[in-house]
């Protein structure tokens, strides 16, 4: 199951996420929840407000003042799909696009309760890649990570670290040695559209690739078309981001952020 925490303003961007995951995993279901402070947010299923969610008073408290809410509330959204039956939950931002298979992160949720997308060292082979204890071990995306039932004491973990008032990105990058996380090393696994290097990223049968391996995770966060490149296929890759998020009802007017048709890549075209 795909769990997607977002605000509400960003509902249309979660529904892609949540939807090209279930394109690529068959039988799978998706959570929306929305994180607004105590917000229930717009009420589209199958999207659950915060309120929703199992959260003590304590833990209420501190999400009103939380400066990512979104990010706050991700845990307490990972272990209401388990709840709900999940075998495994993907844990995916709401400006991300799935565009392949996420079975590693999700074999190794499997294997050790959970899982995180990690950096790839350029400098190290795969082997070397797997077994690294060196930084930057996590992804810099914000969210990319799987669990199964085996990892409830480790979302405890993570939910007792952001009561205590660690960041959210901090905490994930305490996940793997203070709770035995998986991390799963893949070029290609989570990409930061626009920081990916126009040379590493093509396009072929399997679909859109950067390093030569089919993109597990696009990343849009704090991107817009003013980022994206003028040609190749880096643009195609914001062109038709931004046709998913048309798609899903939101046009510019409404603060689809940067992907307007008069706007960054869209208008080059």
């Amino acid at each position: 199951m795909a769990v997607v925490a977002t605000g509400a303003a960003d509902l249309p961007a979660a529904r892609v996420a949540a939807r090209t995951f279930a394109d690529l995993h068959p039988g799978a279901g998706a959570l929306l929840v929305v994180a607004d402070r105590e917000l229930s947010g717009e009420d589209v299923l199958p999207a659950l407000g915060t309120l929703d969610l199992t959260m003590g008073p304590a833990a209420r408290a501190v999400l009103r003042s939380a400066a990512e809410p979104a990010a706050f509330a991700a845990p307490w959204a990972v272990a209401a799909a388990l709840d709900r039956g999940a075998r495994a939950a993907v844990l995916l931002g709401a400006r991300q696009w799935v565009l392949g298979g996420l079975g590693d992160l999700i074999d190794a949720a499997g294997t050790h309760g959970l899982s995180v997308a990690g950096a790839v060292d350029r400098r190290l082979t795969p082997a070397e890649a797997a077994r690294a204890l060196a930084a930057p071990r996590i992804h810099p995306a914000p969210l990319a990570c799987a669990a199964t039932l085996g990892g409830r004491d480790a979302l405890r973990w993570w939910k007792h670290a952001l009561m205590g008032g660690a960041p959210p990105a901090g905490v994930l990058e305490l996940l793997p040695g203070a709770v035995g996380a998986a991390v799963v090393h893949r070029p290609g696994l989570v990409v930061r559209a626009a920081a990916a290097a126009e040379a590493e990223l093509t396009h072929s049968w399997a679909g859109y690739c950067c390093a030569g391996r089919v993109i597990g995770v696009a990343d849009f966060t704090g991107a817009d078309g003013y980022d994206a490149p003028s040609h190749g296929v880096g643009a195609d890759l914001f062109w038709e981001y931004g046709r998913r998020l048309f798609a899903d009802g939101r046009g510019p007017r409404d603060g689809a952020p940067g992907f307007g048709p008069a706007e960054g890549a869209l208008a080059r075209r």
